[in-house]
Parts: structure tokens; sequence; C-alpha cells
């Protein structure tokens, strides 16, 4: 179903990106319209484009009509959307979100796993499917091709949100979509999704909010760690060092599995191989430097002598990897420190 919001959507940032104005012949909602030069304001302060122009030649009046299905014979039902990758960010939204359950959960082919990658988005359709049918929820397979765009290959972590809002327009039915947090208040950090920004998606019958900025990803990961859904389906690998669906040898995989560990149900979760801990971070040449705490953090709790001297070595290994530690980091990294301090301490 073609939404003019969803097309200026998935070419807004990018548009700004280029300076270049959008044109649409379709009928514009008022709503959305007021909202995207609020969100437009925002990206002008966090990088620096300027507010482009977005133009409807339509006159026309905009008007709601009731959807069918493929053979025009009944209403979609309207209800909740929540975009589902199979992550802890999307689960735990997907266990914790208010009483409203979801009527949509969407995936995308083409964002998180490449189109040319069949075999893996056949796992991944498996996995939405298995899912939504034990929480009575509606399945829906998007593919695109957007990302692979030029104007969008660069800058994919900045100009996400768009893409992601504009699939879920194009879905009758949704009348609020839901969007996992990716990174927790704490950490205020300019991203495609973002609490400040994810709302001003949204238009006069299809609201838009962000959810789970309340919690650290590892703290996610605690409060899922029993689910039975979650630990016969969790997928968080992007790097696929591996044939299975987590590889179990990169960084996302290898903290995901530090989490558990130190909750000991790692064994519990059937999408994990077993693997020697320590190896894994041996294996590694580093981590980014905001993860760094997160690392101090597992190499204070473990009890294994092995594990623990193998995280202290790699994150030795990223502090004196070269990269430039700004005054900016080195103030956020203290910060983060005395938060994951003080809480542990609380946890004693």
């Amino acid at each position: 179903m073609a939404s003019p919001e969803g097309f200026v959507s998935a070419f807004l940032f990018s548009a700004m990106e280029k300076g270049r104005k959008i044109v649409i012949d379709a009928p514009l909602d008022p709503v959305f319209l007021k909202n995207i030069k609020n969100l437009m304001a925002i990206y002008s302060k966090w990088w620096g484009y300027r507010p482009i122009s977005v133009v409807s030649r339509s006159e026309a009046v905009l008007a709601t009509e009731p959807s069918g299905d493929e053979d025009g014979n009944h209403e979609t039902e309207s209800g909740a959307g929540l975009l589902f990758t199979g992550g802890a960010d999307s689960f735990y939204t997907l266990r914790n979100f208010g009483d409203v359950p979801f009527k949509y959960l969407v995936n995308i082919h083409g964002y998180d796993v490449p189109l040319e990658d069949e075999s893996r988005f056949a796992a991944m359709s498996e996995c939405l499917e298995v899912v939504a049918r034990s929480v009575g929820a509606k399945p829906v397979r998007m593919r695109t091709n957007l990302r692979q765009h030029s104007r969008f290959s660069r800058n994919w972590s900045r100009g996400h949100g768009g893409p992601l809002v504009a699939a879920a327009f194009m879905i009758p039915g949704i009348d609020h979509l839901v969007i996992s947090a990716s990174f927790p208040y704490v950490y205020h950090q300019p991203w495609g999704t973002h609490w400040d920004t994810d709302h001003l998606w949204g238009r006069e019958n299809t609201s838009v909010s962000h959810y789970g900025a309340e919690l650290w990803r590892t703290d996610k990961l605690v409060r899922i760690k029993d689910d039975e859904l979650v630990q016969q389906n969790l997928r968080v690998c992007w790097e696929r060092k591996g044939e299975g669906v987590n590889c179990c040898r990169c960084e996302k995989c290898f903290r995901t599995m530090l989490a558990f560990n130190q909750s000991g149900c790692l064994d519990k979760f059937t999408t994990f191989q077993s693997v020697a801990l320590s190896e894994v971070a041996d294996s590694l040449s580093g981590v980014s430097l905001q993860l760094v705490p997160i690392y101090q953090r597992y190499m204070e709790e473990t009890d294994s002598v092995g594990l623990k001297r193998a995280l202290q070595e790699l994150i030795d290994r990223s502090l004196e990897s070269g990269q430039v530690v700004n005054a900016g980091w080195r103030q956020f990294i203290s910060r983060l420190r005395l938060f994951l301090f003080r809480r542990l301490q609380r946890a004693s």
C-alpha cells in the first residue's frame, strides 16, 4: 500500500544530507509535516544539516479508508506494530511493553540481513513465525534494497530511523509503531533511532514511540534470560563469522554470552554454541571504547581466573590500540565507570 509519508520518511535524511528538497505528488498529513520540521531542527543541531523543503503538489484532502485483506473481503485489524529482529532490544520490548499486545511483528530483509543472504533471512523468517504465533501477532516480512543505495550506505547509523518508519507506514493496520532503544538515557549519543526523535515521525493516524531506554542492553538481557521463547530464538549476531544463528565469535555474540554466563544460564540458550569464553576473548583484537566499562564490570564479577585474565587483557588491548581518547570520551567513561560501580555497590 503506497504511503506518501512513507516515501518522505525513507528519503528525508538523505535529502537533508544532500541539501535537496522533496517534492511529492500525493497529499501529506499535516501532523506529519509539522513533526518533521521539529525533527529536521534536531538533525541540524546534531549533524549540521540544514532543514529542507518538503512540498506536496496535491491539494487533495487526506482521507482514511478501511483497508481490506488480499481479497478485499475484510477490514484490516488495527493495532500496535513492533519492528522485530529477534535481538535483545526487540525481545525486551516484546515482553515488557505495556498491557496492549502487539498485533504485528515486522522484520525487514535488506536492513540487518543483506538481501543476498537468503539462508539467514529464511532462518529469521522461521524465528519470526514462531515468535509471532507464540504471542498471537501477525508476522510481516518486508524486502527492500534501500540500504544498498549509495546515499544510505555511508551514514546508515545516522539515517536509519526514517527507513524503519517508512516500512511500517506501508503496512495497513499499524496505528502505533514501537521502535526499540539501542542506547540508554545515560548515553545521550545522536543516532538514527533516538528517544528525542522517534515520536516525531508520527502522523494523524499512526503514532511512533521509542521504548527501552531506561536500561542498558546488558540489563535487558538479565530481565529476559529466563524466558523460554527468548532462550530458543534470540539472535544477536551481525558479523556472521560462522554458519550458526549466532557465530559465537564476534564481539556482540561474546558480550551477550558473557551476560548470560554471569547469570548462570548460558547453557539454556540453544542459539549459542558451547565455546570457551576465554578463548573468544583472546581472539578479539579489541572492543570499542564505550564498551570498555561493560567489560570491566564482567571482569570484576567473574569467578573464573582464566576468564578474568582474558578480559583484563582484552581491556588493555582496547585501551592501547592507538585510538585517540579525547576529553569528551574520558569524561563519559569516567561517569560510566562511576555509574556501574555504584550499581554494583547497591546490588551487593
